[in-house]
């Protein structure tokens, strides 16, 4: 976000981009948001012109560099459900092998497995190469073929091809209660109901 005092912007262009920055101001129109991915480590400079209150133009530069985090969690859980869901590759590059990938969320479990002493945990679920994979559906969140993971420590992951899907829920709740188990179920419930068919 960038202050632009008592100005109200007319526009604002980031000579970084190649063309002017998408952005919106507050309701006070006092200050500006980009709606562009800004890069990390990045150094930016922005140009607002605006009018004052008598109506003349007045342009304002600045300049600001982003941060560079020392954690990257964040792109981290961007890009990986991401990577899957485009079958190996981010941001057009090749990460990992559509093979790989297809074996990793593919169900691995045989029936004789499936039908074991842990098929009441499995239940219309099969499991590819660290993660559950839908094979039946039983609820409104179940998409067949849709991978990811449950964390008892209050997380919650799931890609879904069909419906260009990837989630993510955090939480900081270990789901060691009735109420907590039923959060991850509430959350991707909520989020299926709201797809749009």
């Amino acid at each position: 976000k960038f202050a632009v005092a008592d100005l109200a912007p007319i526009a604002a262009y980031i000579p970084a981009f190649p063309d002017s920055a998408d952005g919106k101001l507050d309701g006070s129109g006092k200050s500006w948001q980009s709606k562009a991915e800004l890069g990390y480590g990045k150094t930016y400079k922005l140009t607002i012109t605006a009018k004052t209150d008598d109506g003349k133009d007045v342009t304002q530069e600045s300049s600001f560099t982003t941060v560079k985090p020392k954690n990257l969690t964040l792109p981290y859980l961007r890009a990986n459900p991401n990577t899957l869901l485009d079958k190996g590759t981010f941001d057009g590059q090749r990460i990992v092998s559509s093979r790989t990938v297809e074996t990793m969320t593919t169900n691995q479990i045989t029936p004789e497995q499936r039908d074991g002493p842990h098929r009441p945990i499995i239940e219309n679920r099969g499991w590819g190469l660290g993660m559950s994979v839908v094979t039946e559906r039983d609820e409104i969140s179940s998409s067949i073929g849709a991978y990811g993971w449950d964390g008892g420590m209050g997380t919650s992951w799931r890609n879904d091809p069909a419906n260009d899907l990837a989630g993510i829920l955090l939480t900081q709740l270990m789901w060691s209660t009735l109420d907590a188990i039923a959060l991850p179920r509430d959350f991707w419930t909520s989020t299926y109901v709201a797809l749009d068919d």
